[in-house]
């Protein structure tokens, strides 16, 4: 009897994914650099010995796309035969908002390899396979890495901009800067601070915050997506009311490793101060498994 239930239910399995009823054709956008895609990363890192975090970035839609391009919803499926290739109801883990952005998988079993499939669900209803990870544990740690600075911008809100090699990030209420780091996609960080050097100035408010979207157009456009946080992950910016010259933005960086151009912000409210650009330019300093 049992043997029959069994057999009934892999056919039943069979039968619904062969006539596609819980996979629509894959009509979101597809193309890496196409900046309007909703979702632009999916990974996945150890978090300990027996714990696997998956992180992605879901964008909020453009106005003019098409309903059956619109993600209403994420579903991630776990196994470790290989790859899921198909939506079952009720399996898996499910996310409706942009706000949600990882998910830790705890007590899985180490010495093998864990599979994650990432489908997305259109406002037709229609599901869409998208991202596959895989990861073997337990993770390796790797103490005090450093990321480097690779890029920097000053923006201000009259729309002016530079870019390196300045030496000098001017941060004031009106004028920000945002950094560019060397920071892989594939690593859960498990701390992080940043370094800086105050020039001159002094720092009464400081804020990091990581950006999950390309910062595009003109300064005036680059100044307007920052400061309507359009751009920016605010519910992990890090902020600070001291002029220590480091800071931990373990939560910052976490973020910014599924960013699509692992970008800080650097803002403040009410100080004015110059940091180093130079040879000592900003770096990020962490502990992390990969």
């Amino acid at each position: 009897m049992r043997y029959f239930i069994g057999c009934f239910i892999l056919f039943f399995i069979f039968v619904l994914s062969s006539c596609n009823i819980f996979l629509s054709p894959p009509l979101l956008r597809e193309n890496e650099n196409d900046s309007q895609r909703q979702l632009t990363a999916f990974t996945a890192a150890p978090s300990s010995d027996t714990s696997i975090v998956t992180m992605w970035n879901w964008k909020n839609p453009q106005y003019w796309i098409s309903d059956d391009e619109i993600i209403e919803e994420l579903r991630i499926i776990h196994s470790t035969l290989g790859y899921p290739e198909f939506v079952i109801p009720f399996t898996g883990e499910s996310y409706n908002s942009p706000g949600d952005w990882q998910q830790d998988w705890t007590g899985l079993k180490a010495g093998i390899t864990h599979y994650f499939s990432l489908f997305v669900k259109n406002q037709n209803g229609g599901w869409v396979p998208s991202y596959k990870v895989k990861v073997t544990l337990p993770g390796e740690l790797v103490q005090n890495v450093i990321y480097l600075r690779i890029n920097s911008l000053n923006v201000d809100n009259a729309g002016s901009e530079e870019t390196l090699p300045d030496n000098t990030l001017e941060i004031g209420g009106s004028k920000w800067a945002v950094l560019f780091f060397d920071i892989p996609g594939d690593v859960y960080i498990k701390q992080a601070t940043i370094t800086v050097s105050l020039s001159s100035g002094s720092i009464t408010d400081i804020v990091f915050a990581p950006l999950d979207d390309y910062l595009v157009g003109g300064g005036m456009d680059k100044w307007d997506v920052l400061s309507n946080n359009s751009v920016v992950r605010e519910s992990d910016q890090a902020a600070f009311t001291s002029n220590l010259g480091t800071f931990d933005i373990t939560s910052v960086v976490r973020a910014a490793v599924i960013g699509p151009e692992h970008a800080i912000l650097i803002k403040t409210q009410s100080s004015s101060f110059d940091l180093d650009n130079n040879a000592s330019a900003p770096f990020v300093t962490a502990d992390v498994i990969k």
